[in-house]
């Protein structure tokens, strides 16, 4: 073993204690920032608003993200340990270039007004649940009592509770208030011809 060789082993096992010795410090400083985040008033403020949001946006993969401001400081050494406690903790994102926290929102049902027809209708998870001719009119009017109505139907089928959002043609998202409106709804009872008199 060339004397060039044992100069390169001996840096290697230095870099490793020194990668060791970081890891700890790194790892006593998440820990530590971790407990005054959890403490921390304005936080815990931003992460309930996110909870509450009815502001909805899509993430970098298409997926549904529920969206709020981000009104603490944080200052800049502390970012990653924050974005690290943020998603540890509250399954939550940031991003400080926008000031923005979010969160995936799951498989949300989504009523998709078109200009194409092939893509009017509501959804789930790029699947169609309920076609667009059973809540719209002839006309094209939309029955929203109706549509409501379809949708608590459905969710009660399948037993998920979802968000329930509009997307418009220009891809913004809106939440569409279902119970309230499927109260307003009657369903139309066919009567059999089979019935006794």
């Amino acid at each position: 073993m060339s004397n060039l060789d044992v100069l390169f082993i001996r840096l290697d096992a230095e870099n490793q204690v020194a990668r060791t010795n970081r890891d700890e410090i790194e790892a006593e400083i998440q820990a530590t920032l971790s407990a005054q985040y959890n403490d921390r008033g304005d936080i815990l403020r931003d992460v309930a608003a996110l909870d509450m949001s009815v502001e909805y946006t899509f993430g970098e993969g298409g997926d549904i993200c529920r969206w709020t401001r981000l009104t603490a400081e944080i200052p800049e050494r502390e970012r990653e340990y924050f974005a690290t406690w943020l998603s540890d903790q509250h399954c939550a994102y940031v991003d400080f270039e926008s000031e923005t926290l979010t969160s995936f929102c799951g498989d949300c049902i989504v009523i998709q007004d078109s200009y194409r027809a092939s893509e009017r209708g509501t959804w789930v998870a790029h699947k169609q649940i309920i076609n667009w001719d059973q809540y719209y009119s002839d006309d094209r009017e939309l029955n929203a009592p109706k549509l409501a109505w379809l949708i608590e139907q459905y969710m009660e089928r399948v037993g998920e509770y979802s968000d329930v959002l509009t997307l418009d043609p220009h891809g913004n998202l809106s939440p569409f208030a279902t119970q309230a409106l499927a109260a307003q709804y009657v369903p139309v009872v066919e009567s059999s011809d089979d019935e006794e008199t």
